[in-house]
């Protein structure tokens, strides 16, 4: 079972929360951006260096969502393993998770040593 305080859980869940709202706001203003570039490479009269660079523009774009939504997902996996009681636990061993990892990574789903193991 995991050593967090409930004052720690909180803190987390806050933290989760906040960023959470970041990152709406992040996806949003990323798939503007996707839907204007796209809308760019369509224009009439385009050189091709502005539809290169639109074009990876867009390419950016879209792996900026990518990546946030990937990152949204793994919030929402924190926030409702803090709901169930799971929170802190080891995905792989069952051992707590160090308080101050779950401070630096709240998203971790392994202990330290679980982490390096599957890294390597």
């Amino acid at each position: 079972m995991s050593s967090l305080t409930h004052e720690d859980l909180e803190s987390l869940q806050a933290t989760l929360r906040r960023r959470v709202e970041r990152l709406r706001e992040e996806l949003q203003r990323d798939a503007r951006h996707l839907r204007s570039h796209s809308a760019q490479s369509h224009e009439p009269g385009s050189d091709s260096g502005e539809l290169a660079s639109s074009d990876h523009a867009a390419a950016v774009s879209a792996q900026e969502l990518a990546i946030d939504a990937q990152e949204m997902g793994e919030i929402e996996r924190a926030l409702q393993a803090i709901a169930n009681g799971t929170y802190g636990q080891c995905v792989e061993c069952g051992e707590s998770i160090a308080t101050r990892r779950l401070f630096a990574q709240p998203t971790a789903l392994r202990c330290l040593g679980c982490q390096e193991k599957r890294e390597r």
